[in-house]
């Protein structure tokens, strides 16, 4: 296993090693290729940067170095920094006018299709898709934003969102979903960076948020405290019974209870005459509400489900009442009721 494992590591260095070294032999041929693939793609934005591209990426072929070097007598068109330094300056100059002809484009197209495009983003307002309109509006304000229809339907865009940005504050609040809030509450400080229609709201629906969040935040430190002072009275009822509040935190929670059940339910079989009882599990598991069993230290189970036969051979549902003395863990007795 390490000797396979040494060789795919060993090969894998080869491989990588081999890339660098074929990189370095033509990373002139490689650089100037990429600069050419450029100038095509730019072709059609503008041709003078396309051509500075090209111009660049030709630089850098070895043999047009070469011929250059030989021509006018200057050998230091052969050295690498030299050739890159021109290059890199010529391929700035185009990539820059690529970059004005692509953004002209872009306007050009997107002024053709004003009236189109505004008409389907008023559309998105009117079905309250705010987040969308604003993502195809932020185009038309990147690169017509002074257009006086681009402002108006931003404007509405404004003006219908605010409300509702308000509306899911509101509500996330009242259902104390506070990510939600914050969520809104940031769109929200978005739009009032830039608009006064949201500043002007934009205190009141701060302020709610700070008190909710303020309230919340005691409402949580009054749970955690109602918690662990809940917490420490069970902990205190499973080792004493006395300590419990009520007969419901004797059962669920005091240590002899499992064992009041187990000798309630061998009491009760002594009762059958013609079988064994028909339990249904958990035995003895319904008990009487209020304190007696804290006071007097009788803990009162019934059971409801268990059914005996009778003479017969039929079973009849037998509801149980067992008194059980937890101070001696005995039980007291078992009736039916």
């Amino acid at each position: 296993m390490n000797s396979s494992s040494s060789k795919m590591n060993s090969l894998a260095a080869k491989i990588v090693f081999g890339f660098f070294r074929w990189f370095w032999r033509y990373r002139n041929w490689t650089f100037g290729s990429l600069l050419i693939l450029v100038a095509i793609s730019g072709l059609s934005s503008s041709i003078p940067g396309a051509l500075l591209c090209a111009l660049a990426g030709v630089v850098l072929f070895p043999p047009v170095r070469n011929g250059i070097a030989e021509k006018t007598g200057k050998d230091i068109v052969r050295n690498d920094f030299a050739a890159y330094a021109v290059s890199f300056i010529i391929a700035v100059t185009g990539t820059t006018f690529i970059s004005a002809g692509i953004e002209r484009q872009t306007r050009d197209t997107l002024l053709a299709q004003k009236t189109a495009n505004l008409g389907a983003i008023s559309q998105l307002i009117d079905e309250l898709k705010f987040n969308e309109a604003k993502t195809e509006l932020d185009r038309y304000l990147k690169y017509l934003p002074s257009d006086k229809d681009v402002l108006v339907t931003k404007g509405v865009l404004v003006e219908k969102w605010v409300p509702a940005l308000i509306t899911e504050i509101d509500a996330a609040l009242q259902n104390e979903n506070f990510p939600a809030a914050e969520k809104s509450l940031a769109v929200f400080r978005t739009l009032a960076a830039t608009e006064s229609v949201a500043t002007e709201s934009l205190k009141d629906v701060e302020d709610r948020f700070a008190v909710a969040s303020k309230e919340y935040a005691s409402k949580q430190e009054q749970e955690r405290k109602e918690a662990a002072a809940l917490q420490a009275a069970i902990n205190e009822c499973k080792q004493n019974y006395r300590s419990c509040a009520d007969n419901e935190m004797v059962v669920n929670h005091y240590g002899g209870t499992s064992g009041a059940q187990v000798s309630c339910k061998m009491e009760a079989e002594k009762m059958a005459n013609y079988g064994d009882p028909d339990w249904t599990w958990p035995n003895f598991s319904t008990f009487f509400v209020g304190r007696d069993a804290v006071e007097t230290g009788t803990l009162r189970l019934v059971d409801n489900d268990v059914k005996f036969q009778n003479a017969f051979g039929a079973y009849q549902r037998t509801p149980l009442e067992c008194h059980y003395d937890l101070d001696a863990k005995e039980v007291l007795f078992v009736r039916a009721q």
